[in-house]
């Protein structure tokens, strides 16, 4: 099994288990298989991760369409 998503605005950084971090942005497709661990960050990472307050990161969105195949 696949997961897709397909942002359609804002951007989403994932970052599967033990590979390095990918931004995909309006237009762009991103492909998770089934059961693989993986993180993501939803919005532009213009902070560092700790230098602003939790809230900083929420300004910042990402609308996007998931599909399973």
């Amino acid at each position: 099994m696949l997961t897709t998503h397909l942002v359609v605005k804002g951007e989403i950084t994932l970052q599967e288990e033990g590979k390095e971090r990918k931004t995909f942005k309006v237009g762009d497709r991103a492909d998770v298989g089934a059961n693989v661990r993986h993180e993501a960050w939803i919005g532009p990472q213009v902070f560092p991760l700790g230098s602003v307050p939790f809230k900083a990161n929420l300004l910042q969105g990402c609308t996007y369409v998931i599909g399973e195949q």
